[in-house]
């Protein structure tokens, strides 16, 4: 049988192909050139954990094969499962030398996956791909924002836990209401202060354990130094234990900005004011002699309460740094007699909690009240109010009920009525079902329509935050913006200068935000199906997001936030002779005035209408009331009543019970500035633990006063592709931390005395 011609040149040219592209696949298989780079190891979080919704650390080493210059690109799902990426700067990798990357990632899945690439201008060197799916011990399953994470530094007693690095997911358990202990070491501290925000505690043990370490002060970087003393600044919180490396700590970059000042070092035997902060019946082991580090108590060197003293001077500190608080422990709780002392975990946890017996009271009653509600946590509430537009109505549920029944009416009785009794004839159901399905149609897509606004809206509340002693200004800035169609869009926030400042902020930074809720949208929820593979980019300046998706009439929320430092905003020359009792002034430089205004201070709250830039306003006692009765909207009634005998008056009190789902950002913004004094849990039934930092009523019991007020100015604009939308929503909140000089009558300098007991439970969710 003979083929046709075209046929067998067809055949022969195909198989020709064949053995070509065969030969090629076998020749490069064959070569095994070499990868360009290799990345060598991950330290991901700390000690592997992390939080999500929050900015963790990420460490990576490359080695290259050449010299090139190459930057680190980080990639992991937002909360809208799109992939949010962020490219490090540029920096030039020699052949064959290891290099540190450092970075961070903020994921919105708890159980998603971090893509890392390490790429120059011609493309990609290297990569690689966690999933929490494949159990990886450098990428396990993100802690919810909820959940308390401890960082441990120097392997502090009472601390121990194991690992998480090379070990199984089962090895590694989370314990429900109570703290994540991760140990890291010096090495995988960060030197970005943003990195540290999923922190709920830093805790330092000074002192090397073994004479091959160094003690932590003289392994510690001036950028380390530098990253933790800011995150304190904008309102971390740092346990710091010294007491034998003194000179390691004196020559050290912390001894630049330490609140406190170490005078000298001391011996002693007698720690029963040690015994006595763990709240335990252990006594601690005898041991010879341990060192402690003396502190000078002058009011130039010290500004905070002593908790606990010694024979040598003060063992226990307390002190506000900026708008973060430090506890300053002057034993080593690394080394003996704490180390292997049964109560060891008792200290270290009443020394990171401290709180008061009142607090825990609160917790415990309102446990059984924060899963009955849609929102659990008071940030939820105060994030919810970016959700509620003027120009865009919702429909209430009542109002869709009411229209299904009547389109259940309508296709049902009505049209059965109309083709049965008024035409007889059945047969025009055909034509009257689909006429009123399509009526109906019309008239959703018409409401729809109609009740949702046609340009971009954004709603912005802020935060300015200031503390006068250190001259740290943060502010918070949080957009939600409106998208009246499926669009990509270009997102930049832009620091606005007030009261005559012309200093740039040192850090600006714009990334997505999320309610921490078990629901749609919510950082506590499962990731679902992911249809898509949209990404968008933070931008080297991470001031711009590009490419931002959001849907047709849905929403996205962002948070901006920058720090600097000012000074001469506030005047303050407020003094106490007692808790409660004040005098002195206050005036401010701000270029608007300060409205509805509450001074908070020793549980007094003195009520301000309005204070104009360069007012001077003293206190005065019939300006005042009692902190919490405010807070609470607590009044003293008069009721009569009559037992047919006499009438008699009944005096009885009442408070507002307090509504999580008020928006009113006046009543929100004050409960989460004063949510411990106002009663917590026990009062609003909402926790407050997914932003702790922003509750100053620790800073009240440090001895601070505390200014909140309104301000009509914007210190953030947010530009949505290019330009500032024209319907913007915004409302802005300044909070003052106030230093109050304590005197006595006299005008001599005096110690308020303080009471430090067991901390609370942390209330059931």
């Amino acid at each position: 049988m003979r083929f046709p011609p075209f046929l067998t040149s067809l055949t022969a040219a195909t198989v020709f192909c064949c053995l070509l592209l065969g030969s090629a696949s076998t020749r490069v298989v064959g070569a095994e050139e070499p990868s360009p780079a290799t990345i060598d190891h991950l330290a991901v979080g700390f000690d592997g954990y992390y939080k999500v919704g929050e900015w963790s650390p990420l460490f990576v080493t490359v080695t290259a094969a050449t010299d090139c210059s190459a930057r680190l690109v980080v990639s992991v799902p937002d909360i809208d499962a799109d992939m949010s990426v962020l490219t490090s700067e540029t920096v030039e990798l020699a052949a064959g030398k290891p290099f540190r990357f450092e970075s961070r990632f903020k994921t919105g899945r708890a159980n998603g996956e971090l893509r890392i690439r390490v790429e120059t201008d011609a493309g990609p060197i290297a990569s690689k791909l966690l999933r929490v799916s494949d159990e990886s011990p450098q990428f396990r399953e993100g802690l919810l924002p909820a959940q308390q994470l401890w960082v441990a530094i120097g392997d502090p007693a009472g601390l121990e836990t194991p690992s998480v690095e090379g070990a199984l997911e089962s090895e590694i358990t989370v314990e429900v209401g109570k703290p994540v202990i991760a140990h890291i070491s010096v090495e995988n501290l960060p030197s970005i202060w943003q990195s540290y925000t999923a922190i709920d505690a830093l805790i330092v043990a000074a002192a090397a354990t073994t004479p091959e370490e160094k003690p932590f002060p003289a392994e510690i970087t001036e950028p380390q130094s530098a990253a933790v003393a800011l995150w304190v600044r904008c309102g971390g919180y740092l346990i710091f234990s010294l007491g034998r490396d003194v000179e390691a700590y004196d020559k050290s970059p912390l001894a630049k900005w330490m609140p406190v000042k170490v005078i000298g070092q001391a011996e002693t035997r007698q720690l029963g004011d040690v015994e006595s902060i763990a709240g335990q019946r252990d006594p601690l082991p005898r041991f010879r002699g341990v060192k402690t580090a003396v502190i000078s108590e002058d009011e130039a060197d010290f500004d905070g309460v002593v908790v606990k003293r010694g024979r040598t001077g003060p063992t226990l500190l307390r002190m506000p740094y900026g708008l973060g608080r430090i506890v300053f422990f002057t034993i080593d709780v690394n080394l003996p007699p704490i180390k292997g002392w049964k109560a060891a975990t008792a200290l270290l946890e009443n020394l990171v909690n401290g709180e008061t017996r009142s607090d825990l009271q609160s917790q415990q009653t309102a446990s059984g009240q924060l899963s009955k509600r849609g929102i659990t946590d008071l940030s939820s509430q105060f994030l919810a109010t970016l959700q509620d537009w003027d120009n865009v109505p919702r429909i209430s549920v009542w109002t869709v009920l009411g229209l299904i029944a009547l389109y259940g009416l309508l296709i049902g009785p009505l049209d059965y009525w109309i083709v049965q009794k008024v035409f007889k004839k059945p047969e025009l159901t055909w034509v009257t079902f689909p006429l009123f399905v399509a009526l109906a149609g019309g008239l959703a897509i018409w409401m729809s329509t109609a009740s949702h606004s046609k340009t971009v809206q954004v709603k912005q509340t802020s935060f300015i935050d200031l503390d006068t002693s250190t001259e740290q200004l943060l502010v918070r800035s949080w957009f939600g913006v409106y998208s009246p169609e499926n669009k990509l869009y270009t997102i930049e926030a832009q620091p606005e200068p007030f009261a005559g400042d012309k200093t740039a902020p040192r850090e600006i930074e714009l990334s997505w935000l999320a309610l921490a809720e078990d629901a749609v949208g919510g950082l506590n929820r499962q990731g679902g199906i992911h249809l898509t593979d949209r990404t968008y980019d933070y931008g080297t300046d991470e001031v711009t997001m590009k490419n931002v998706p959001i849907g047709h009439w849905s929403a996205k929320s962002f948070l901006a936030q920058w720090d600097t430092t000012r000074s001469g905003l506030v005047d303050n020359q407020l003094e106490s002779s007692g808790m409660g009792r004040m005098r002195g002034r206050i005036s401010h430089s701000f270029p608007v005035p300060l409205r509805d205004c509450v001074l908070a201070y020793g549980g007094q709250a003195y009520l301000i209408d309005q204070l104009a830039p360069y007012q001077q306003w003293r206190p005065n006692a019939p300006q005042s009331r009692e902190l919490r009765s405010f807070l609470t909207g607590l009044v003293a009634k008069q009721k009569t009543m009559d037992d047919n005998k006499a009438s008699f008056d009944e005096f009885f009190e009442e408070r507002t019970t307090y509504n999580p789902d008020d928006r009113d950002l006046e009543n929100v913004s004050r409960m989460l500035t004063f949510y411990e004094t106002a009663g917590g849990a026990a009062y609003t039934g909402l926790a407050h633990d997914v932003s702790p930092e922003l509750d100053y009523s620790k800073h009240l019991r440090l001895g601070r006063a505390v200014l909140l007020a309104r301000i009509d100015l914007s210190p953030t604009t947010l530009h949505v592709d290019g330009v500032t939308p024209e319907n913007t929503q915004q409302e802005t909140f300044v909070r003052i931390l106030l230093p109050v000089r304590k005197t006595d009558v006299s005008g001599g300098r005096r110690t308020l005395p303080t009471t430090d007991v067991a901390p609370p439970p942390r209330p059931k969710r």
